[in-house]
Formats: structure tokens, C-alpha cells, sequence
């Protein structure tokens, strides 16, 4: 499976959790706080229909105060008359204020007047059935006429709830002496009901017959059908018990602007969801997906072409992507280290092997050569005692002689190639020595090549072989002078170097174990150069990029460093020239130990 694959099935499932934590949410929290403000403003609007209710008992016992403290019915408690009877005591009174009953008792608890109303069949007069429960719950419950005080509630009757108010009669002012009790009355009807609805703008409904008890009950609230609501509650009467139910009926507002609210939220959610995932997705891709994928590949080709010298590209910023390219690039560094590391030990033990085989044949033939050569040598010597010195085969055996020294010599120079020490070392002061065979090789060198000396001063004394000295200079000054074509110059320089100078580059070939100070010699030209293929053999016998030469210059060069366990480099540049330096090592000079060549 992708990365991108695994990515996008991340992405998908934290976006569903997110969902469905949102929906949950909004489900179990949003939607039931609006549940409970719908309730809240449903027992807000039943507590404005109470009101209402009590405004109404309000208004009915301010009626009925206002006509008890009026002189005419305080002159007309005390004598009765028609006149005021017919002008105020009339159905249009009780159409006005929508009385259903008018009593008026005198001093003495006997009724003066009274009348009833019937608002459905708009009668008007005495009835027995509405009028006498009334008077007797009136009398019975409060003992109004008794009680010198004015009284309101409601009461049952056998035509339903009933609002009244009874107040004390006396003058306008309010004062002076009581000649009675006014009673007003009011049926709880449908237009009671409508009153109250036009009043809350609700739909206000009133029931009477619930259970006559004391015990109050909270409203409750009904769920009709999904777009309206209400709530019920008992009423009670004068006494306090529970008289009637009162229902206020509304249009539920709240709760579908809450879904409609969850609804939109939920999309708006889904929406950004989608589009956050989008960007996410967009943004994972630029910065994360696409750079992982791109060195994946490269990686990929990497390890496909073996190749440690290829890097992978290195992508802008200083990120995390960004820190493991670059210790990728690290890795193959240290990877194409080590390869270059191999590379250079099966060289060296190439280098090695190839050292010990020749090492083993330079020996071997040069043993059996000298043999050869003793044994040529002890004839001819033989012969030359038993001629004449004017005998013609003389001069004939010298010079057999002279080629069987010269012989020895070739057998010497091979021993020398292989680092045998064959002659003694002596303390040399190393600048006098370039000196002494620089004015050896005078007659070598074209006036056209201009010889440069940078001798350091007070160069210390070295124990070394100085006839293998001079003539490991005097191959390099050669090769330098056949180098150069025209007009040029060879430098020789020395000084002193130390270990920490020349430790740690690759260019230097040691021949022996490294010490703390060497003494340095340079020899430049400027020459022609050498190939980096050319240079990597020039030590090796017999390799020589002239048309003339036994290509053994640099080899004996070679062979005089490893018979002192020195250093020895070759820096060269095809058109610039070429550098061939040697390190000496900086030794106490021990006592003269002599090592000759086996006697011919």
C-alpha cells in the first residue's frame, strides 16, 4: 500500500470521527439546549397567560369597587328606587363589562337587587340554577355579609368557573358608613378564553372538572404535532384548590430554527470538512508526499546503479524531509569513503603483492646473477694472471671485466628497488649534497633549463646512504630535464615537516612507520606533466613514457625511500609540470653499521 493511499485513509478517518464527534455534538448538546430555551419560553408564555388571568380578576374587582364606593349605590343600598335601577342596572351593564351575575345586598345581608346573564342566549333576568349556587357558594364560602370587607376569587358553579368580587359599599369617597356588599360575577367562557388569547396572542383554552384537591401541579408540556406546543396547568379557586385547567397553545419557533440551525452547521461542517481535507491533501502532496516520493526514486536509482558518487538532490528549506536528504547524502559520502578506502587497500595490498613477487624475483636472480658473474669474474682474473700485459687477449678480458662490474652494478640497482640496504649511512648535510651533485650533472643540463636552489638554512644532519641519495635526485632531475621541451626551470627545495603536516593526505606513499619530523626535498619543473594514469605507475620498473630509457629512474627513487623507511609523492598537472618530494626521516643518528653487497 502507497503512501498516498495510507495517507488518504488517515485523512478519511479522522474527518468521520470529526463528523460524527460534531453530529454527536449536535445531537446531545446544541439540540437539546434548544429544547430547553423552547421550554423556557413555553412556561414564559403560560406565565403570561396567569397573568392575564389575574389582570382580568384585577380589572373585575376594580369594577366592582368603583360602582360600591358611589353614592347612588350607596343611596340606593339604603332605599332602593327604579330610577336607578333603570339607568345603571340595565343589560347593557353587564354586556359592557361581561358580567354574567350583579348582586347587591344591603346592610342586613338581604339582597336588594340581582340579575344574571346568559351570554350564549343573551337572557337576562333571574335564574335559578346559575343564580342560587352562586349567592349560596358566596354566602357559604365566604360569609361576606358578616366579614365587613371586600373579597374576590373564583368558584365553582353547576355552569362551570366562575370569577366574582364583592366589595363594601360606601360613599364616593370612600367613606362614611357601609350599607352593604355589591357582588359582581363572571363566567369563565369562551370569550373569557378569547380575551385572554387576544391579550398573549396565544391560544388560550379553559376546562373545568379536575380532581378538587389541594396539591398544586407544575405545568406540563404537550407536543400536539411537530409545529405546535403547549402547556397546562391547574387554576385554583378562592380556597385554594385545583378548580380548572388552563392550556396555553403556541406555534413551536425555536425548535425548528434549531434543526435548521444543527441542519446548516452540519452541512457547513461537511462542507469545510472536505475542503479542509482537499487542502490538507494539496498540502501534504506539495510538501510531503511529492519530495518523500521523489527520494524514494532517487534513492531507488541509487541502489539500482550501485553508484555511491551520485547524491540526491537536495530539496530548499530546513525541514525534516530536508535533514534526512542531507543524511542521506551524508551516508553515501561515507558509503563512497569507504568504497574509495577499499579501493585504496586492494590497491595497497595489490601494490603489496606485487612488491613481495618482485622483492622474491630481484633476490632470486640477483643472487644467481652475482653466482654468475663471480664465477665469470675469477676466470677472467685467472686468465689475466696467466697473459703477458702486452698479450692482445689482454685489453679483450678488461674489457669483459669492466661489463661483468657493470653487470654487478644493474644486480645492485634491482637490490636497491626493493629497499635492501647495500651500502652504509652516514651523517650528510642534505643541501651540501644536492649541491655536490648538481655540479655532477652540469654537463646534463641544456642552458636552456635555469636550476633554482631554495636550501632551508641550518638543515640538520641525516643518517642516510648519500651515494643512493644523490643518485635517486639525479634520475628525478633527468626525468625533470627530458620533461621540458623548451625553456623552463627546475626548483630544489628542502626544509623540515612534521607529521601533522603530511598525516591524513593520500597523496604521500610511506614506506615505513610514520614519525614526528621529517626533512622534506621538492624537485619542480614545469615541464609537460603526466597523466594521472602515468603517474599512478611511475614508481613501477620498467614503465616509461619516453621513446628511449629502462623506465628504473623513479623506480630506484623508489627503492632509495624504502631503504631509509621514508615518503615519497608525485603531484603532476598534464601542461603545468610535475613536483616529486621526498620525506627523510629526522632520526637520531645511530652508530655505522655497513651492509655490502654479497662479495662477486
Amino acid at each position: 500500500m502507497s503512501l498516498r493511499i495510507k495517507t488518504l485513509i488517515c485523512l478519511s478517518g479522522v474527518l468521520s470521527l470529526y463528523l460524527a464527534f460534531d453530529l454527536f455534538l449536535y445531537q446531545h448538546r446544541i439540540l437539546p439546549g434548544f429544547v430547553e430555551l423552547e421550554r423556557a419560553q413555553a412556561l414564559q408564555n403560560y406565565d403570561r397567560c396567569i397573568k392575564a388571568i389575574d389582570r382580568e380578576h384585577h380589572l373585575l374587582s376594580r369594577t366592582c369597587r368603583d360602582w360600591s364606593w358611589w353614592t347612588d349605590t350607596w343611596n340606593y343600598a339604603l332605599n332602593p328606587d327604579k330610577e336607578y335601577e333603570d339607568e345603571n342596572l340595565v343589560v347593557s351593564t353587564f354586556q359592557n363589562f361581561d358580567l354574567a351575575a350583579f348582586y347587591i345586598y344591603n346592610s342586613h345581608g338581604e339582597k336588594a337587587w340581582g340579575h344574571s346573564y346568559n351570554p350564549d342566549t343573551e337572557e337576562y333576568g333571574v335564574f335559578e340554577d346559575f343564580e342560587q349556587p352562586l349567592s349560596q357558594s358566596i354566602i357559604d364560602m365566604l360569609n361576606i355579609v358578616k366579614v365587613d370587607v371586600a373579597v374576590s376569587g373564583w368558584v365553582h358553579t353547576s355552569r362551570g368557573p366562575v370569577l366574582f368580587a364583592s366589595s363594601v359599599i360606601l360613599n364616593s369617597e370612600g367613606e362614611g358608613e357601609s350599607h352593604g356588599q355589591l357582588v359582581m360575577a363572571r363566567l369563565i367562557d369562551e370569550k373569557f378564553a378569547f380575551t385572554l388569547s387576544a391579550q398573549t396572542e396565544l391560544t388560550v383554552t379553559i376546562q373545568s372538572g379536575v380532581s378538587q384537591d389541594h396539591t398544586p401541579h407544575d405545568p406540563i408540556i404537550g407536543y400536539p404535532d411537530d409545529t405546535t406546543m403547549t402547556v397546562t396547568g391547574c387554576y385554583p379557586d378562592i380556597t385554594g384548590k385545583n378548580m380548572m385547567k388552563v392550556s396555553a397553545t403556541m406555534p413551536r419557533t425555536i425548535m425548528p430554527v434549531g434543526e435548521r440551525v444543527v441542519d446548516r452547521s452540519i452541512h457547513s461542517d461537511l462542507i469545510a470538512g472536505a475542503l479542509l481535507s482537499i487542502c490538507l491533501i494539496i498540502l501534504l502532496e506539495i510538501f510531503i508526499l511529492r519530495p518523500i516520493t521523489r527520494l524514494n526514486e532517487s534513492i531507488a536509482k541509487i541502489a539500482a546503479k550501485g553508484d555511491h558518487h551520485q547524491r540526491l538532490p537536495q530539496p530548499r528549506g530546513d525541514g525534516e524531509i530536508q535533514h534526512l536528504t542531507r543524511k542521506i547524502n551524508e551516508m553515501l559520502a561515507a558509503l563512497e569513503e569507504d568504497e574509495h578506502e577499499r579501493q585504496k587497500l586492494e590497491a595497497e595490498l595489490w601494490q603489496r603483492r606485487k612488491k613481495d613477487s618482485l622483492d622474491t624475483m630481484a633476490k632470486s636472480i640477483a643472487h644467481s646473477f652475482n653466482n654468475l658473474l663471480g664465477s665469470a669474474l675469477g676466470y677472467q682474473e685467472l686468465l689475466l694472471k696467466h697473459l703477458q700485459s702486452d698479450h692482445k687477449a689482454t685489453l679483450w678480458l678488461q674489457t669483459a671485466n669492466n661489463a661483468v662490474h657493470r653487470a654487478a652494478d644493474l644486480s645492485t640497482l634491482m637490490l636497491s628497488y626493493i629497499g635492501f640496504k647495500i651500502r652504509a649511512q652516514h651523517p650528510t648535510d642534505l643541501n651540501e649534497a644536492c649541491k655536490d651533485q648538481l655540479s655532477q650533472l652540469a654537463d646534463q643540463i641544456p642552458d636552456r633549463i635555469t636550476i633554482k636552489l631554495e636550501l632551508a638554512d641550518e638543515l640538520p644532519e641525516i643518517a642516510l646512504d648519500p651515494k643512493s641519495f644523490k643518485q635517486a635526485l639525479s634520475n628525478i632531475v633527468i626525468n625533470a630535464v627530458e620533461a621540458i621541451d623548451q625553456e623552463g626551470t627546475i626548483s630544489i627545495s628542502t626544509g623540515t615537516t612534521f607529521r601533522k603536516q603530511c598525516e591524513g593526505d593520500a597523496s604521500w606513499l610511506f614506506e615505513g612507520p610514520m614519525i614526528d619530523q621529517y626533512i622534506q626535498v621538492d624537485i619542480t619543473d614545469n615541464g609537460h606533466g603526466m597523466s594521472e594514469t602515468i603517474r599512478q605507475r611511475a614508481f613501477d620498473p620498467f614503465t616509461s613514457s619516453k621513446f628511449v630509457g629502462r623506465g628504473l629512474g623513479l623506480a630506484t627513487v623508489l627503492g632509495f625511500i624504502r631503504s631509509h623507511s621514508g615518503a615519497v609523492r608525485i603531484t603532476s598537472q598534464e601542461g603545468k609540470g610535475t613536483c616529486v618530494s621526498m620525506l627523510l626521516p629526522l632520526l637520531p643518528i645511530p652508530a655505522l653499521v655497513d651492509f655490502q653487497l654479497d662479495p662477486i
